[in-house]
């Protein structure tokens, strides 16, 4: 199967400092890929290298997304063939709203995924005075309309309450789907994991990938237990 993201040995600096080393991961079509790791892992630093973050200098590597050399194209280029993030923190954009960038949004990307999920929100300035549910809400239904071939999300949990969360990941669930996008997930929470159901695992430390596993369930138990240094000893590796 040809693979819509291939991580190879890839190493990225910022500033001086060495964050990412040789860092390699695949993920085929319509597949999800969790990436689990503590704070400074290096998680955040994949997700700016993959968007193309110049305050993040490539050392040496390859990323190629749908065959093409990811590292070649700028940042507006990359979302034309498909790459999609939902981010921890979305800005706000104050004067705009929602309604008219999701037109501008599906305008470019001839996308067709409605509004309902964000009825409320719609004519409301961009994330401002959202809630952390809100935030989530209005973003996946922007990206959702980008139709993406690959969907990196940070910390999707970050900031929703039980009631937003259930929604959130149920709107996410089905359109993956339906749609078969791709995904990369980078999360600390085992309980999205499990609705979730990624078909493989990666756990980051100290910028090296420790651990690959399609055993979700044996991974999660370990950390819990052991924390993620004990994923060095992993013998469950792709």
């Amino acid at each position: 199967m040809t693979e819509i993201l291939e991580i190879k040995d890839l190493q990225v600096l910022a500033g001086d400092k060495l964050i990412l080393k040789n860092i390699s991961l695949k993920i085929n079509p319509g597949e999800s890929l969790a990436l689990m790791g503590a704070n400074g892992a290096g998680k955040s630093t994949l997700v700016r290298a993959l968007l193309g973050d110049e305050d993040y200098k490539i050392k040496s590597g390859q990323i190629t997304f749908l065959g093409k050399n990811l590292l070649s194209l700028k940042a507006e280029e990359r979302a034309k063939l498909g790459l999609a993030f939902v981010w921890q923190q979305p800005p706000v954009i104050k004067g705009v709203e929602l309604f008219t960038l999701l037109n501008l949004i599906q305008e470019i990307h001839d996308g067709d995924y409605d509004y309902q999920l964000a009825d409320a929100l719609l004519f409301r300035e961009l994330n401002n005075n959202f809630s952390g549910g809100e935030k989530k809400i209005a973003e996946l239904v922007q990206v959702l309309n980008q139709n993406p071939r690959l969907l990196v999300i940070d910390e999707l949990d970050s900031g929703l309450d039980i009631e937003n969360k259930k929604i959130v990941l149920t709107a996410l669930k089905k359109e993956l789907k339906k749609r078969k996008i791709a995904l990369l997930i980078i999360t600390h929470s085992g309980a999205v994991l499990e609705e979730i159901k990624p078909q493989k695992i990666a756990i980051l430390r100290q910028g090296k990938v420790i651990c690959q596993s399609r055993d979700i369930k044996k991974v999660l138990n370990t950390i819990k237990q052991y924390g993620y240094q004990k994923c060095e000893n992993c013998q469950n590796r792709l």
